[in-house]
């Protein structure tokens, strides 16, 4: 009867060691499905939207301001090499664009700056006709023998009859205003002659002071520089002023303005046809 007794109690003891089953350390959760109503998946939806259109609205804000920027710096050319007028920035948000307000003389304009072309309101739709007033100039002469027979056509191509008569023009409106140029009697009121490195030659009032700090500079020159004092001793002429319009073109030349200036070398005409000569070979 003891050993019936102890033999049950031993069961009862050592059974919870090997029927009960082991808890797994890793406890799974249980995933809930969530359920929005109508109006809460509205409201996620319009905040959703919202969010993507503040971002690109910011985009759009950074675009606009990094433009702004831009216009003003090339503004700033403009200022530093026409210090006698005046130049009124005013952004336009409707056009996107700054209305500038230029002064020259008493004269006043009011034009777009539109990519540097200087445009009037009513010539906003054609602005593709025009090329912008300022460019970069290459600060290096690039050597002809080097040009690939892509560059070579593409320069027949910029320079043919064809382009120079239906491609982009200078547009006016700026040279206008600045120089008084819109017709012939009108520029002419500004011509004056004078004499620069000893060649008599008319040109526009406003560069005359310019033309003499060069002339200054290159004589200066000319006194240490052996080659600048041949440039000086063999030159033919220098013209300026001349009413026309740029061959083959819609163009009306710097020339007509008094504002360009042609300095000739003697034997000019040899190098003219020998060029003429090799392009068409």
């Amino acid at each position: 009867m003891q050993k019936l007794i102890l033999i049950v109690t031993l069961f009862f003891l050592i059974t919870p060691l090997w029927a009960k089953k082991p808890v797994s350390k890793k406890t799974k959760t249980k995933q809930q499905s969530v359920v929005m109503t109508p109006a809460q998946q509205a409201s996620s939806e319009s905040a959703l939207n919202t969010t993507v259109q503040n971002t690109s609205q910011q985009s759009v804000l950074n675009t606009t301001e990094q433009k702004k920027q831009d216009t003003l710096k090339a503004l700033a050319v403009f200022q530093k090499a026409y210090p006698d007028i005046q130049f009124i920035p005013e952004y336009k948000t409707e056009y996107d664009d700054f209305l500038i307000t230029i002064t020259a003389d008493k004269k006043t304009a009011k034009l777009f700056w539109c990519e540097g072309k200087f445009l009037p309101e009513s010539e906003l739709k054609n602005a593709a006709k025009y090329w912008p007033v300022l460019y970069n100039y290459s600060r290096t002469i690039a050597d002809p023998k080097d040009f690939t027979a892509e560059d070579i056509e593409k320069i027949k191509e910029f320079s043919s009859p064809q382009n120079r008569k239906n491609g982009p023009m200078t547009p006016p409106f700026f040279y206008d205003v600045i120089y008084d140029c819109k017709t012939r009697v009108a520029i002419e009121q500004h011509i004056v002659k004078i004499t620069f490195l000893g060649k008599s030659t008319n040109v526009h009032k406003k560069i005359v002071a310019p033309l003499k700090r060069v002339e200054t500079k290159i004589k200066e020159l000319s006194q240490s520089n052996s080659e600048v004092k041949t440039f000086m001793d063999t030159l033919l002429s220098c013209d300026s002023y001349n009413w026309r319009e740029i061959s083959d073109s819609r163009n009306r030349s710097f020339h007509s303005m008094g504002i360009a200036l042609d300095i000739l070398p003697r034997g000019w005409g040899q190098k003219k046809c020998l060029l003429g000569m090799a392009a068409r070979s």
